[in-house]
């Protein structure tokens, strides 16, 4: 039944047309009342709030074959967070009323898009959670195996090559550059990640392992 809601949902979303945002550009405002849903084709999209001092504090990243804002345009609710591309993206927009219509007529959409919801819930605890307990070391680690799982390249058997740079690191795991780079270098001085352009890490299990002395 899940696998049939998903079907349908992509299907849904289908019928719009797709369009293109290069990157940076905001989708979504913090308390713009959103009246939309969206389905990412291809790219991402950060989800995030802006602290007191400017600083952006990610809440979730949306990966291609994801959609976002559908549970919150069906309720009404504002929203919260900004959305904006974390790369160029190509998404479809579908308005709240189909989507309303769509849910009320397809139980099982229903129940796939709330599967979904709870998943991605608990996927934004379990980030939070390691973020107030890591010291900052903990943290980047666990922003790069986050990375390297839901969104890295593996051009060789478990060596995964990160698509986000120091910066967007710095900006998930709440730090500055300069200690993200500070600890990165310190990550690849113990042959755990490799002096590439892009931040690489050599063996996934090896990383896992060896983080989890450092954690």
């Amino acid at each position: 039944m899940q696998a049939q809601g998903k079907f349908k949902i992509e299907n849904f979303f289908r019928q719009y047309r797709p369009e293109t945002y290069e990157k940076g550009h905001t989708l979504l405002l913090a308390d713009e009342s959103p009246k939309y849903a969206y389905y990412l084709i291809k790219g991402r999209v950060k989800q995030y709030d802006i602290s007191q001092r400017g600083d952006e504090i990610i809440v979730n990243i949306f990966k291609p074959g994801t959609y976002f804002m559908v549970l919150t345009a069906l309720t009404g609710q504002p929203n919260s967070y900004y959305f904006s591309a974390e790369t160029d993206v190509t998404l479809c927009r579908a308005p709240k009323d189909a989507i309303l219509q769509l849910v009320t007529n397809n139980p099982d959409v229903m129940q796939h898009m709330l599967i979904q919801a709870h998943m991605g819930f608990e996927s934004v605890l379990r980030r939070m959670t390691h973020l107030m307990k890591r010291d900052a070391r903990g943290r980047i680690a666990f922003e790069i195996l986050l990375d390297a799982e839901g969104f890295g390249e593996t051009p060789h058997v478990r060596r995964y090559t990160l698509s986000i740079n120091e910066t967007e690191l710095a900006s998930r795991a709440g730090l500055s550059r300069e200690t993200v780079s500070r600890e990165v270098s310190r990550l690849k001085k113990r042959g755990l990640l490799a002096q590439t352009p892009k931040i690489t890490i050599v063996n996934l299990r090896q990383f896992k392992e060896e983080l989890e002395k450092l954690l």
